[in-house]
């Protein structure tokens, strides 16, 4: 259910709160996303009750990163069994957030005097100075979510949860490049004129037009491109290294190690991104990661042994409790939920 026009707008503004309620990103949605909507916006702007005292202490860079991280965001639901992925739609923040920037700038400036209003729209002209506005638009995607992008190049991104994606306010201009904290699937639009560039950290992933896969968790050990169609360039230490369809990259942060495996099966890289995890065999440090990130749960392992097993499995559109299951079913393992925490046993 929507909630009005000048409530959506107040919480937006509201400087204490971080997450936007449901009803508000479907009142946002509607007001931007459709026409009816923009209708209803313009008749309200004629009428609105906001006063510049509500107005006046806006934090533009915190409004815009609550309505970039969260507008057009499914977050999972704790139901059994979950269906934790739907269809996003392909509208980007982007697009919204000007529209609302716009809106409470012209009913904060609406009620200055002619001199205030010469001097704060100098402000904004500036505000690389000021920092009146953001200078890179921030997506963020919480723990136990997906949020599927699509950028001003049309280029499509999905984050995995506990992701950013930082992208330059010039972005399409002399070059394309974001910085990713976390976990992206990349569908990029070519443009042979403009690369596209992936800052992940200790590595540049640099792609004309392809679909490839980057985990670049600042917490995690290992930094990875995996390409999946089309071409690209890992760039460290000023030296390149190009990837072929099926080959994975990794850097290894410890030693600065770099690693090139051929041949790879990519479907897991994608499958993520439509709510299936794919296991090949892989080892239980690995499982822990990607459920921790996927379904926003702490995985405590109390016997070292544990660590020792590995899995093979595609699981599509399952809850946590679902996959500890499986686990449990397929080896000597036990498992018990309390609250967010699983905690790990072996079973006698």
């Amino acid at each position: 259910m929507r909630v009005s026009i000048e409530n959506a707008i107040r919480e937006l503004l509201d400087d204490k709160l971080e997450v936007l309620s449901s009803e508000v990103k479907e009142t946002l949605s509607f007001l931007f996303n459709t026409e009816e909507g923009k209708e209803c916006f313009n008749d309200w702007f004629q009428s609105n009750s906001i006063n510049s005292e509500e107005i006046s202490g806006v934090d533009f860079e915190k409004m815009y990163s609550k309505i970039s991280g969260h507008v057009n965001i499914n977050v999972r639901k704790p139901v059994f069994p979950v269906v934790f992925m739907r269809k996003f739609q392909k509208i980007a923040a982007l697009f919204i957030i000007p529209l609302v920037i716009g809106a409470v700038t012209f009913l904060y400036y609406s009620q200055k005097s002619n001199r205030e209003l010469s001097n704060e729209l100098a402000a904004i002209t500036n505000y690389d100075t000021y920092k009146v506005l953001p200078l890179n638009l921030e997506y963020v995607s919480p723990p136990g979510a997906r949020l599927k992008i699509l950028l001003t190049d049309s280029t499509e991104v999905c984050l995995n949860g506990n992701s950013r994606l930082f992208v330059s306010r010039d972005f399409g201009r002399n070059e394309r490049r974001v910085k990713l904290d976390g976990e992206a699937f990349f569908d990029v639009r070519r443009n042979e004129k403009q690369k596209f560039i992936v800052d992940a950290g200790a590595i540049d992933v640099i792609a004309l037009g392809t679909s490839f896969y980057v985990q670049a968790y600042p917490s995690e050990k290992t930094i990875e491109a995996v390409l999946l169609r089309g071409k690209v360039a890992v760039e460290y230490n000023e030296q390149q290294i190009i990837l072929e369809p099926n080959q994975k990259y990794t850097y290894i942060k410890e030693n600065n190690k770099e690693n090139l495996s051929k041949n790879i099966e990519t479907k897991r890289y994608k499958a993520w991104t439509d709510g299936e995890l794919i296991f090949e065999n892989d080892t239980m440090e690995e499982i822990i990661r990607r459920l921790e990130h996927f379904y926003n749960v702490t995985i405590v392992v109390e016997n070292p042994e544990i660590y020792s097993y590995g899995f093979t499995a595609s699981l599509a559109n399952c809850s946590i409790e679902q996959i500890m299951e499986y686990m449990k079913l397929s080896s000597p393992i036990d498992y018990k939920v309390i609250k967010n925490e699983i905690r790990l046993s072996s079973r006698k």
